[in-house]
């Protein structure tokens, strides 16, 4: 337990979390949504620090390395909201704030002489949690059972996370690529995953979590029971709330949220070693056969017309896959170990 609050003061001083909103980490973000996880009635408090240091008249402020915290520590040594930013001297330019930057910084001075940061009765996270990875290359998929039994198929060129005290408290992994889960019901601690900027709670439930690097939209499929998305840090974000075999697209913002239904086998089908073309380009069948297979793919010539490869292959060699498209299209092809070439 902590004996000494840390106050907003103390929150703007701490150079990890201003690392986290201007230089966030894999690392820095397990930490801090941790903490505001534990502390949700601290998300407003967080969110005003955010806005201050990616305000723009923060953030086009030219200054040298080190110049910014600098200033922010002397925002934070002052008790009066009449600071002169101008005394301060730098060896390659003087600071000439503008009169908005003065008032975000008195502003910030009055709200730290009344806001308190972490709860006095709120168990202190240690800096130090270990992060247990699993992760999946292309050509390999795999199942696991999280400590609370919760099922988990990772599919290839894919990686799941969280930390080592999963279940104590709560329970929250994070995923880069496509999971399929089948989780434990516990209704006194929700089930949440955490892909790019997105949340999803389940009680007891079945969903599958889609969000490839690279792919312009993530998508995320319910199966069974019930599962609410929303995005992180923001409570006036859209959210919606899915029943079995409904689905939502998400933008790579994540700031737009498209409900839809779904179709089983595409949307489950992978786990179950089902490989499903629907209107795929030439470009996005290169990436999911590389992906599925574990190759390396090179395309030579030109293709005669626009692919929309269309197509069930249920647990097919890549021989057999390709030997399938040379039928429809202009195809030939060469497969040495794990390199492959498409002539067109």
């Amino acid at each position: 337990m902590k004996k000494d609050k840390d106050t907003l003061i103390e929150l703007l001083a701490n150079e990890d979390f201003r690392k986290w909103i201007l230089e966030p980490t894999y690392e820095r973000d397990l930490f801090w949504n941790k903490r505001l996880e534990n502390n949700p009635d601290k998300v407003e408090l967080v969110n005003a620090a955010r806005e201050f240091l990616r305000s723009l008249e923060y953030r086009k402020l030219t200054l040298k390395p080190g110049d910014k915290d600098e200033i922010l520590s002397n925002i934070i040594a002052q008790t009066s909201i009449k600071t002169d930013f101008s005394e301060f001297n730098y060896k390659r330019k003087r600071l000439k704030p503008t009169k908005l930057f003065y008032k975000i910084a008195a502003s910030f001075i009055i709200i730290c002489l009344s806001i308190l940061w972490w709860k006095g009765s709120q168990e202190e996270i240690n800096d130090k949690l270990t992060i247990i990875n699993k992760e999946n290359p292309q050509g390999r998929k795999s199942s696991m059972l999280l400590p609370d039994r919760t099922r988990v198929i990772l599919n290839a060129d894919s990686r799941l996370t969280y930390d080592s005290d999963y279940g104590k408290h709560s329970r929250t992994v994070r995923v880069e690529g496509e999971a399929f889960f089948e989780v434990q019901p516990d209704e006194g601690r929700p089930f949440n995953v955490i892909s790019r900027d997105i949340m999803t709670t389940a009680l007891g439930t079945s969903f599958n979590i889609r969000a490839f690097a690279g792919e312009d939209r993530m998508k995320i499929s319910l199966k069974t029971g019930k599962v609410r998305v929303k995005k992180l840090n923001d409570s006036t974000a859209h959210e919606q709330v899915l029943d079995p075999g409904e689905g939502v697209l998400i933008s790579q913002s994540g700031n737009k949220m498209e409900k839809v239904r779904i179709d089983p086998l595409i949307a489950f089908g992978w786990k179950d070693g089902i490989l499903v073309f629907e209107d795929n380009s030439l470009k996005e069948l290169v990436v999911m056969l590389e992906r599925w297979y574990g190759v390396k793919i090179k395309v030579t010539g030109r293709p005669s017309t626009q692919w929309k490869v269309n197509g069930r292959f249920e647990n097919k060699a890549l021989e057999q896959v390709l030997n399938s498209l040379s039928f429809t299209y202009d195809l030939e092809f060469r497969i040495t170990g794990k390199n492959v070439e498409l002539k067109l």
